[in-house]
């Protein structure tokens, strides 16, 4: 099965049957479409918050959880650096004005340091969006 077709679930609580749905963050970061709209990671960020609300808007709960990048030696980390080739991938900071119009997704996500604050800095943003919404949302990197 593909990753992206594992991107979410949606379990209720056994005890209070409350909708919940948990969010790969990174699956969906990765099928998002990323429209020539969008120039700046902070266009990015809001289109992706948008859509994860937007896929979600009939739970109750939803947490939205990214893997983690700083763990050197895990079969994740192995697996990126087989992935990726001989292409030598590109780091890019990651701030509000940071310039991505002309930057495929592939190729923005290829760096493991781009990938790890990105994470970070959706996470963030999202957080900050959900604050204003009546379900109940959590962010969190994975252990």
């Amino acid at each position: 099965m593909h990753k992206t077709t594992l991107g979410s679930w949606h379990e209720p609580y056994p005890e209070s049957k409350i909708p919940v749905d948990i969010v790969d963050g990174m699956a969906e970061l990765q099928a998002l479409d990323k429209p020539a709209a969008i120039t700046t990671c902070a266009q990015l960020a809001e289109h992706f918050t948008d859509t994860i609300l937007q896929k979600h808007s009939d739970c109750d709960e939803l947490h939205l959880v990214f893997d983690r990048y700083d763990v050197p030696l895990s079969l994740k980390s192995a697996t990126r650096v087989r992935r990726q080739g001989d292409e030598q991938p590109v780091s890019y900071r990651v701030t509000d004005t940071t310039h991505i119009a002309k930057v495929p997704m592939k190729r923005l996500l290829s760096h493991t340091k781009t990938k790890m604050d990105l994470t970070e800095y959706l996470a963030a943003k999202a957080l900050h969006t959900f604050r204003t919404k009546e379900q109940e949302h959590c962010c969190g990197l994975g252990q």
